[in-house]
């Protein structure tokens, strides 16, 4: 079960060493690039595509965020990867707590986690074959 909920897991990350900043660069994965060149040789036009994968962040970028900067991939189907920079709350009450807010309302009161990670991996299944 770990397997599956790695894989449809949402990260929030930020500055790191260089093994989370590797870690980090493999998370988010790389993406495709296309180039196009022409070449012309007397009357003969020649046009060539190349597509090679882009990092989409490199580990040294990862370890260069600033104070308050994140990176993160979300699960969802156009990739779900971001990144952003949290300001500091100037106005926090720090006599803030739990019980100046009330109970969350109850949506749905029992989930069935074994059937809907059943549901899942058929559905996996029946993707990757």
């Amino acid at each position: 079960m770990r397997h599956y909920q790695n894989i449809f897991g949402n990260y929030f990350l930020g500055r790191s060493s260089l093994d989370g900043g590797e870690f980090v660069s493999k998370l988010l994965g790389k993406e495709e690039v296309e180039t196009t060149s022409e070449t012309t040789s007397g009357n003969n036009k020649s046009t060539t595509t190349h597509k090679r994968d882009k990092v989409l962040m490199k580990p040294q970028e990862v370890m260069a965020l600033k104070e308050g900067e994140f990176v993160g991939k979300v699960v969802h189907s156009s990739g779900g990867f971001f990144r952003m920079k949290m300001h500091t709350v100037r106005n926090y009450d720090y006599n803030l707590d739990y019980t100046t807010f009330s109970d969350l309302p109850i949506v749905q009161r029992e989930i069935d986690v074994e059937g809907n990670f059943n549901r899942i991996k058929k559905d996996v299944e029946k993707m990757i074959k």
